[in-house]
């Protein structure tokens, strides 16, 4: 039993098709498959979700969401940012600058979700955009506490310590980086992350947790898949999916 990797993450939007034509064509990131409100980009190491605010959570759209795209080759970043400014796609907002060794803008695509484009050219391990997200940061108050959680509890694969802030879990897939600082490329989330993990004999796992003392929410088996979600002690959430032991 282990968590293996980043499943999925999931955006939230008031439709499907406010932001379908920003992701897929300006974006050109590779298209999964789409069902009712429900748009699905990547679909093999990890999935973008891109889903239709269901009632009650619209207030989980237009935010940050602590995603990095890594651009793929040098002078890309700036054709991409020039391509969506002349395109006038309703992104009201670059912020440049310069974060791990690379440079960074931070969009926000028409439904206010935000998130950064990063251009690293020393970081070429890192996936790129037509892979999937390089990383994906989530904020805590005290990162040695947190890795208390994240290592002691839900035993996750610890890459790096980055700095005293901020930590790196997963290798050679969408990095989950766990901060209490602000040096990430794309500004942290917070609460309902949006990030789904992906275990490995999921019954296992989720009775080891509870043997810990970790509160896990267990929703009902479909299909012979199961989902479950916990939070970090900073109130953070996340799900976890697996099959059906």
């Amino acid at each position: 039993m282990r968590v293996r990797s980043i499943a999925s993450i999931t955006l939230v939007t008031p439709s499907i098709e406010l932001i379908r034509d920003f992701y897929v064509d300006h974006l050109a990131l590779p298209f999964s498959v789409e069902h009712p409100g429900l748009l699905s980009l990547y679909g093999s190491d990890v999935t973008l979700n891109l889903l239709a605010a269901p009632e009650g959570g619209e207030r989980l759209a237009g935010r940050t969401t602590g995603m990095t795209l890594r651009t793929r080759a040098a002078g890309d970043l700036a054709q991409l940012v020039d391509r969506l400014r002349a395109r006038r796609l309703g992104v009201d907002s670059f912020e440049m600058g310069v974060t791990w060794g690379g440079a960074r803008v931070v969009v926000r695509d028409p439904a206010g979700n935000r998130f950064a484009l990063w251009e690293a050219p020393n970081h070429r391990g890192d996936l790129h955009l037509f892979d999937g997200p390089s990383h994906v940061a989530v904020r805590v108050k005290n990162l040695r506490q947190a890795l208390d959680f994240y290592v002691g509890v839900l035993e996750l694969p610890l890459i790096d310590q980055i700095d005293a802030q901020t930590a790196s879990f997963f290798a050679d897939t969408t990095n989950l980086i766990v901060t209490s600082g602000t040096g990430t490329p794309c500004p942290p989330i917070t609460g309902e992350t949006g990030i789904c993990l992906s275990v490995e004999g999921m019954e296992s796992y989720l009775s080891m947790l509870e043997g810990k003392r970790l509160s896990v929410t267990r929703r009902p088996p479909f299909g012979g898949q199961m989902l479950a979600s916990v939070r970090d002690p900073d109130g953070n959430e996340f799900m976890l999916y697996g099959l059906v032991d």
